[in-house]
């Protein structure tokens, strides 16, 4: 835990990044910790719907240091330090099953803890430690390592009932976070098919609990899902399902090639949909190693496991689902446990067959220190990259160019650190990459008004609003700007518009409630600022607002 402590020691001032606004910065559904069923369960629409005891945690992170970032990347560390721990006692179990015993018993304890550190200190693990609303992924990975841990107690003890309960509590805390735990009960069934011998039939009536437990637990997913937020995002991406499955043989190769060699890694990758011509080398490949896997599956060789492990965690982010984002380095947090098991394993079995003794166990043991070491200077390199909003989209935009959104967002930052001409200029590269840009347009916006050009400004948050009819962001801005030529009629209908779509949008509450209180609709204008309040006591505009209203009240 020390080394995972000291790799992310310098993450601990990394601002809030991108779903952190919605995620933590507004939501009202964190500001208290009772009612708990609030918490746990928002309403539909909210960014965190469908996932309880991840918005719970933010909720506990802001009891204890409010939005200062401390807390909440302390809890990420933490989390990914146990996950770790769960990795260390699942790997050395294995090994010291009779299948494996033989060949690794003797050094289970260090093969096992080699293959933890080095998967924990490892920096594409970046994008789920360091960056705090991703920590969905790592507390999905905790809950269904440790689930998969109490499985194998079970099914090693003569009698399972205990340990096979503790798996299902793991696995449905799992559910209540990211819904990729879905294929646990399938790496179980894989588990038992390899190292026990047993087909999932044999599997299902020698662990009726362990595989109820599973059924209650994947009904439980689906009601989540379809009640909260998450699946609601899908439809936004523009790729088909068999150009996204196509385009996943890329980034999968991708993957594995970041996990030898981790060079480019970057926040926002705007990873290109690929032509099925362009995707025939990489459908190769992952064709071969999908069937080679497939085929030490069938024999229950033990790296065909790793190689269902590896693949079927990546499946319901990697194959003919299509969603918003091609690519993501979390997705690989699960995953690359299989890759680093199968290097390690591999190079010590046949190390030992080449020159068998104590002193090659002494230079392994050494080796291994020494490798551990590179991935943590790595990521300690990178979470620089994360050390403020603007050095993370420059190294972003450096990295990837042709990345719109990176623009998009690096001018944001800029006019943040009141350096609007630069962010003009973002703003315009962002829109060039890509004309419907809504971020781009907005971003132009609000950089053309911090510089007085209030005409242009009007233009470009028209134009986001044509190329984003939906987007309420830009009417509100647009709405605030017609506030201040002196337009109240006019702002006021925007707000309206806003409101309807959005009733939560505390930015367009209380800049509607300053354009009512001008138009003298004081009593409409106080109960806007009360309603702010109510939900997000926090709100330094909405007081202000509603202090200044009380201060002129006859």
């Amino acid at each position: 835990m020390e080394a995972v402590f000291l790799t992310w020691s310098n993450s601990f001032r990394v601002p809030f990044l991108m779903d952190d606004q919605g995620n933590i910065l507004q939501s009202q559904y964190i500001r208290h910790l009772w009612p708990i069923w609030d918490v746990l369960f928002p309403p539909v629409g909210a960014l965190v719907g469908g996932r309880p005891l991840y918005n719970l945690s933010f909720a506990l992170n802001y009891a204890v240091s409010g939005l200062t970032v401390w807390s909440y990347h302390l809890f990420n560390i933490l989390v990914h330090a146990l996950s770790a721990l769960w990795m260390f006692a699942l790997v050395r179990r294995t090994l010291l099953l009779p299948d494996l015993a033989r060949r690794f018993g003797r050094d289970a304890g260090p093969l096992a803890f080699f293959t933890a550190l080095i998967w924990a200190l490892h920096p594409l693990h970046t994008d789920a430690v360091t960056y705090i609303s991703q920590r969905a992924e790592s507390m999905m990975g905790l809950f269904f390592l440790a689930s998969l841990y109490f499985a194998l107690r079970g099914w090693e003890a003569g009698r399972s009932r205990k340990w096979h309960i503790l798996a299902v509590l793991g696995f449905v805390a799992g559910v209540g976070v990211k819904e990729v735990i879905v294929v646990l009960p399938l790496v179980a069934l894989a588990y038992e098919w390899v190292f026990f011998h047993r087909n999932p039939f044999r599997a299902v009536r020698n662990s009726p609990v362990l595989y109820g437990g599973f059924g209650v637990g994947l009904t439980l997913l689906v009601l989540l899902v379809a009640q909260g937020g998450t699946s609601a995002v899908t439809p936004e991406t523009k790729a088909t399902p068999l150009a996204y499955l196509v385009t996943q043989a890329q980034v999968i190769v991708h993957y594995l090639g970041v996990s030898f060699w981790p060079s480019g890694l970057c926040l926002d990758y705007d990873w290109p949909i690929i032509s099925f011509r362009e995707a025939i080398p990489y459908g190769v490949a992952m064709s071969v190693l999908l069937g080679l896997s497939a085929l030490l599956l069938a024999r229950r060789r033990p790296s065909g496991f790793l190689g269902a492990w590896f693949f079927l965690i990546l499946a319901p982010t990697s194959s003919i689902m299509p969603l918003p984002f091609v690519t993501w380095d979390r997705r690989m947090y699960l995953s690359l446990a299989a890759v680093v098991a199968l290097v390690l394993a591999t190079g010590y079995e046949r190390a030992l067959r080449f020159r068998p003794g104590q002193g090659t166990r002494r230079f392994l043991t050494v080796a291994g220190c020494l490798l551990a070491i590179a991935p943590g200077a790595a990521t300690y390199a990178h979470n620089m990259d994360y050390r403020t909003s603007l050095s993370i989209w420059r190294d972003v935009v450096e990295k990837r160019p042709e990345n719109h959104r990176a623009w998009a967002a690096l001018s944001f930052t800029l006019r943040v650190e009141e350096q609007y001409p630069e962010a003009e200029e973002a703003a315009r590269k962002a829109i060039a990459l890509d004309p419907g840009s809504r971020l781009g347009w907005l971003h132009l916006g609000n950089a053309l008004e911090k510089q007085g050009r209030l005409t242009e400004a009007v233009q470009a948050f028209e134009r986001a609003i044509i190329v984003s009819p939906e987007y309420q962001e830009a009417r509100c801005d647009l709405g605030t700007l017609m506030a201040r030529q002196g337009h109240l009629q006019e702002a006021t209908a925007l707000f309206e518009i806003v409101l309807r779509h959005d009733p939560n949008n505390f930015k367009a509450m209380v800049n509607h409630a300053n354009t009512l209180l001008l138009l003298g609709k004081r009593e409409e204008a106080r109960l806007l600022y009360e309603d702010v309040l109510k939900k997000m006591p926090d709100n330094k505009n909405a007081a202000r607002g509603l202090a200044s209203l009380l201060e002129k009240s006859p």
